[in-house]
């Protein structure tokens, strides 16, 4: 698994339908999605990147907001929606087309969380940091492709991370790239003022 998305992360597309798809760089267009669920029972969100340049690119990016945004209306389970995005990802897009994502919901009792390819979330918790590996490959890549989800449970204080490679690959003016490491004591480093941000934009909201 680790080694197909460091291939997949790395601009290569395995083959898909019969066809092979040669290595290659890519630009990456960032998705990102909040669907309030179940009259305000549940949140679903995502998180990802979806392969591409130009306006083919950003096509694909709105294309793959449609499924969720329809899927999200046919309570199904998190597994069955991811599985259904694929296959519909797979039908309606060139072999070359993929979208690495990290996609949840969250409930009172906490997230499911499914990683399909994407930047490993990061859970800050009793002053540890762990990486929730990939359950998944990316979407667009193989029909028949499976999409176990976990649960992560979730304490007053502590910080559930989404992101992107685009802060991870950041360059400065030396071409030093930002990496996670430094992401994630950044996070640490102002925890205490993200916990008092969340915590009033969840009493406004």
């Amino acid at each position: 698994m680790a080694d197909v998305s460091r291939r997949v992360n790395d601009g290569e597309s395995p083959a898909r339908r019969r066809d092979t798809v040669p290595a290659r760089r890519c630009c990456r267009w960032r998705y990102c999605e909040l669907i309030v669920l179940g009259n305000g029972k549940s949140l679903f969100f995502a998180v990802g990147d979806v392969a591409g340049k130009g306006v083919a690119a950003s096509l694909l990016m709105t294309h793959l907001s449609t499924i969720f945004r329809s899927l999200s209306s046919l309570d199904l389970s998190l597994t069955d929606m991811i599985s259904r995005a694929n296959r519909l990802f797979c039908e309606s897009t060139a072999p070359a087309h993929y979208a690495t994502l990290v996609c949840g919901r969250a409930t009172a009792s906490g997230v499911e969380i499914c990683n399909a390819g994407h930047c490993m979330p990061l859970l800050l918790k009793q002053g540890v940091t762990q990486r929730l590996d990939s359950t998944g490959l990316p979407l667009g890549l193989f029909y028949a492709s499976q999409y176990p989800v976990r649960h992560v449970s979730l304490d007053p204080g502590d910080s559930f991370v989404l992101y992107s490679d685009g802060i991870t690959e950041s360059q400065d003016p030396e071409g030093n790239q930002y990496e996670e490491d430094r992401l994630i004591r950044a996070l640490w480093d102002h925890r205490d003022e993200t916990t008092r941000w969340s915590g009033s934009a969840n009493r406004e909201i």
